[in-house]
């Protein structure tokens, strides 16, 4: 059974971190991957693949991901996407650096990413109203709303400048990045996957009944 806070305490700030991590590391990748793919290989429908590989995990695996959130502990899921997510930045680094350049292994690390994106958003969704209080869960909701859209603002940013100082070594800092978010995930409380506490599904139904307001909703 997990235990929720009523407070921005240590596992919800370390979940708003994370959150910040992963947001910034895939648009860093998204940036950087276009950039020196077109680079390698000069070809515009390489971009198109990487685009399309890269989404495919999520159609491919859209049934099992649901299937796998409900059964299985959300703090290992989450464990797992992040450190997939850093084994596929590593292995850009080396792809990148390679003497002759392939674009199949690019392809594989990918989809690589794709996975890992795939069971990480449902994932990440669902363990919010797990580790906050209903009373607390329209202002986490926000701020984690908040932070979302601040790593999708600075992240290309980021990897522009990064790209320029360091070009292809960029992929070693993502790697880092997205390396923080297990440690972080460790602060979270344990979970079954199949218990929901007041926080769960019964937590978002006391939200929409007490607080509508809290979560884009009008009262009557």
């Amino acid at each position: 059974m997990s235990t929720v806070s009523d407070r921005f305490d240590r596992p919800v700030v370390a979940f708003l971190a994370a959150r910040v991590a992963f947001g910034l590391s895939m648009q860093m990748v998204a940036v950087a991957l276009g950039w020196h793919l077109y680079e390698a290989s000069g070809d515009p429908f390489d971009l198109a693949l990487v685009g399309l590989i890269f989404v495919l995990p999520i159609f491919v695996f859209f049934f099992f991901t649901g299937f796998v959130i409900d059964r299985v502990p959300r703090q290992g899921i989450l464990m797992g996407a992040t450190l997939l997510d850093a084994f596929a930045f590593l292995g850009l680094a080396v792809a990148f650096e390679a003497p002759e350049f392939d674009p199949l292994w690019i392809y594989a690390l990918v989809f690589l990413h794709g996975c890992a994106h795939a069971f990480f958003t449902p994932a990440q969704a669902a363990v919010l109203a797990n580790i906050v209080t209903p009373r607390l869960l329209p202002q986490a909701i926000a701020l984690n709303s908040t932070m979302g859209h601040a790593a999708t603002t600075v992240g290309p940013f980021m990897a522009g400048v990064l790209i320029l100082w360091m070009d292809r070594n960029v992929y070693w800092v993502m790697c880092a990045i997205v390396s923080v978010c297990p440690l972080l995930y460790l602060t979270h409380p344990a979970d079954t996957g199949e218990d929901q506490p007041d926080g769960g599904a019964a937590g978002w139904a006391r939200v929409l009944e007490e607080e509508p307001c809290g979560v884009g909703l009008t009262r009557p």
